[in-house]
């Protein structure tokens, strides 16, 4: 005895109802599909009934679902998950933008340091380059270097070995610092994108150092732009162009000599070796500039000793045509 099934569905609504009817059927069984009655009403919407029956070996009748709800269902799950990813993807890229870019130690920084020990204040006059990993602070009465730790997008902690200037050339500003074994560990902070804020606290000193970005440094710095003749109260120097220089100090027979690479837009490699001088009679490397002002720097390190020389340039003659007479 075979049984044959007639399924409804039903979407008349947000749900589905099915009714299956099961009736006794004498016919022979099928022995492939066999469509018995399809019904759809062309004058129904999408959400009206529609009437499927199918023959099998069985003798049974499969249920078929409305193919039309099943893929508009399907379209508008995928528009939706569409949207939801769209929308994240929109948040994460503004939280990204939100994120505050921490700040790179770099450049020229120039200002002053306000520094006491005891009852006695001093203003120096301050220098702070910082360079790759490296950081150097140059005052009018000692060289501090060292490295630097950034903590977050405003503050660092400078650690320091001091070099106190040793038979220093105050005329000329040619300065040697020798390290004296006292560290600092010094709290930088930057106020703004120009302004520098430092802070520092021993047993034996505390100060505070304010400088601000030296924004006018020489940034497309060449052998052309050093290229010719520096000097100082008593001292001499000439660049040739392809960077080799050579100079002395007429009071005292200091004599120095090296070359200058370009190492960076505004940072040159310098070689140096000095001869007949009170102090740093060697040959080492360091870094070469030239801040807002013109002034060329010279920093080398030879430890335990460090070298800062500073020039100014000499202004290239103005020649003046005579002008000629005319009747």
């Amino acid at each position: 005895m075979a049984y044959h099934w007639h399924a409804i569905i039903s979407n008349e609504s947000a749900s589905t109802a099915f009714s299956i009817v099961a009736q006794k059927s004498t016919g022979e069984v099928a022995k492939e599909f066999h469509v018995l009655h399809s019904h759809f009403s062309p004058q129904h919407s999408q959400g009206d009934a529609m009437l499927m029956s199918i023959g099998m070996n069985s003798g049974k009748v499969m249920q078929l679902a409305n193919w039309r709800y099943l893929f508009f269902k399907c379209l508008r799950w995928t528009f939706l998950t569409l949207a939801l990813c769209l929308m994240l993807m929109g948040c994460s890229s503004s939280s990204s933008d939100d994120e505050e870019a921490v700040v790179t130690l770099s450049g020229l920084w120039v200002g002053e340091t306000i520094e006491n020990i005891g009852a006695v204040s001093t203003t120096l006059e301050s220098y702070i380059l910082f360079f790759n990993e490296l950081v150097y602070i140059l005052r009018s009465d000692e060289a501090q270097v060292g490295s630097y730790e950034i903590e977050d997008a405003s503050h660092s902690n400078l650690t320091l070995d001091v070099h106190p200037y040793a038979g220093s050339d105050d005329i000329n500003q040619f300065y040697v610092g020798s390290f004296n074994n006292l560290n600092l560990t010094l709290d930088a902070l930057f106020a703004s994108s120009n302004d520098l804020v430092v802070n520092y606290n021993s047993i034996t000193r505390a100060g505070r150092m304010t400088l601000e970005l030296d924004v006018d440094q020489q940034l497309d710095l060449g052998l052309d732009r050093v290229t010719g003749e520096w000097d100082t109260t008593d001292a001499t120097m000439n660049v040739a162009s392809d960077g080799g220089f050579s100079g002395w100090n007429a009071a005292t027979s200091c004599q120095w000599e090296g070359t200058l690479i370009p190492l960076t837009s505004n940072i040159l490699t310098l070689e140096i070796e000095r001869e007949n001088c009170t102090l740093f009679n060697t040959l080492t490397q360091g870094l070469a500039l030239i801040d807002g002002e013109g002034i060329l720097h010279f920093i080398a390190n030879a430890p335990p000793d460090v070298l800062w020389m500073r020039f100014d340039p000499v202004a290239a003659a103005v020649v003046t045509e005579p002008v000629e007479a005319t009747e």
